[in-house]
């Protein structure tokens, strides 16, 4: 009836045939078994029974109560390279997990597991098992990742009353990370499907929800003001507190809480699934609606927290709206203006590039290229840098073609040339996926300055510029 024991039966078929199902946690396994199990002896149960079938609908109320584990269970399951590997069963999984989420919003019991999750996650309460805390509060953002991978994959599974119905339950009142974070993870799945894309971005437009554009930008401003003060006094600086889904706060710490940085990733996420999501015209609407809810040009709003040092992380993460903005034609040509007048990559003064295009660096400065090897490359990690790529990639292939353009990207293409691709194979990567992205994206810029190349141009100005030279020595 719902679709869960031939999840089961299939899902652990895969898992025994391609891992050693011994590394998988017992305990989650057996929750999902308890969960479809749960299911289907509650939607099948008549709620006046009595004695022994009144005793077994108590046992299946208590299986489902106790079956959160499996939310973690089958996101990792439909999240993984043997999922992945087995694309002919794609539907089909994807499928039956949708019908075990359905059936647990169609009994009571499975409710009140989603209620009991969504207010440990919003208030960071321990309400569970002794020892199980912090995977209980994990249990909210797994459902919601769950039912984000099944969306991506069948987008057509979210038109349901009960899916609507609850969605309009996880997006009330976010007073807490906890709950906020997830959630916008799950509106940017849900956003890749066109008629829900539409109602999200009017969600995301609404004024004074607990949900919105206003909110980030809100917060966002708050931070800028907080490291503009704090660098005009030379005092630590202090941050913004609370979340980008409530009200904003003032404290004082030594940096940005991390639990700050990764709320406004989210809505930076969220923002740049629905810029590559939108059709043309969608995108200038959603610009619209950013410049409203920001009181400001997103492009502006977005370089001036970058240009401040606010995590790697976040950096990355403007970066990457800043690409997606870069698809709109007048945004591009802001985008690079703005990377100009912020010096991303600095030429010191007196400095110069010569025939050969190597720079004389008279001083250090704190610009991407010491952000490479003095920050991301002891941690790792390049995510700024590689979205500053990507972003010049952007660039390339929307401005206009010349000489003039060539020369504004000279200096970022010789940063990404000598300093990013020559020694991508030299640095240490945590996450070897980054390592080949850099190469790829390296090269895409590369190609794509050829094909953009213009020989006659170049010839033109050379031939201008000797002729200017050769009248001065005259």
């Amino acid at each position: 009836h719902t679709g869960g024991e031939a999840f089961v039966a299939k899902a652990l078929l895969e898992l025994g045939s391609h891992m050693d199902v011994a590394k998988e946690s017992t305990n989650d396994i057996i929750s999902v078994v308890q969960l479809a199990w749960g299911l289907r002896v509650v939607l099948n149960s008549d709620n006046a029974a009595a004695g022994a079938a009144a005793k077994l609908a108590a046992e299946a109320k208590e299986c489902i109560r106790r079956g959160w584990r499996a939310f973690r269970c089958i996101e990792r399951f439909l999240d993984s390279r043997i999922f992945k590997d087995t694309s002919r069963q794609t539907v089909l999984y994807v499928f039956l997990a949708h019908t075990v989420f359905e059936s647990l919003l169609h009994c009571q019991s499975g409710r009140e597991l989603v209620k009991a999750l969504r207010d440990t996650a919003s208030t960071r309460q321990i309400v569970a098992e002794p020892g199980d805390s912090n995977e209980f509060a994990g249990a909210f953002a797994s459902m919601l990742s769950l039912m984000g991978i099944i969306f991506v994959e069948q987008p057509e599974l979210q038109n349901t009353e009960a899916v609507a119905n609850f969605v309009e339950y996880v997006g009330e009142d976010h007073r807490s990370y906890g709950t906020l974070i997830p959630f916008l993870g799950l509106l940017g799945a849900m956003g890749e499907a066109s008629d829900s894309r539409r109602t999200i971005l009017q969600r995301m437009a609404m004024l004074g929800s607990s949900v919105g554009w206003d909110k980030f930008f809100l917060v966002l401003r708050d931070y800028v003001n907080i490291y503009s003060q704090a660098k005009v006094s030379g005092a630590s600086v202090s941050t913004a507190g609370g979340t980008p889904g409530g009200q904003s706060v003032a404290d004082t710490r030594e940096q940005m809480p991390v639990e700050d940085a990764e709320g406004l990733i989210a809505y930076l996420r969220l923002m740049t699934r629905m810029l590559n999501c939108c059709s043309e015209a969608e995108r200038h609407q959603m610009i619209q609606q950013l410049k409203a809810s920001g009181k400001g040009e997103p492009v502006d709003l977005m370089f001036s927290l970058y240009k401040f040092p606010v995590p790697p992380s976040l950096k990355g993460a403007l970066l990457e709206v800043l690409r997606s903005l870069a698809l709109s034609p007048p945004q591009a040509s802001q985008i690079l203006q703005q990377i100009e007048d912020a010096e991303i990559i600095q030429t010191p003064a007196g400095s110069s590039y010569g025939v050969s295009g190597n720079a004389i660096a008279l001083a250090p400065v704190k610009d991407l290229s010491w952000q490479l090897s003095e920050v991301e490359a002891r941690r790792e990690e390049y995510g700024e840098t590689l979205a500053f790529v990507q972003l010049l990639n952007a660039l390339v292939n929307v401005l206009p073609r010349g000489i003039q353009t060539s020369a504004r990207l000279h200096r970022y293409t010789y940063f990404v040339r000598t300093q990013v691709f020559s020694l991508y194979s030299q640095r240490m990567y945590k996450d070897q996926a980054q390592k080949w992205s850099i190469a790829t994206s390296s090269l895409e810029l590369f190609g794509s300055h050829l094909a953009h190349f213009d020989a006659s141009q170049l010839m033109q100005t050379e031939s201008a510029m000797n002729g200017a030279l050769d009248s001065t020595s005259a």
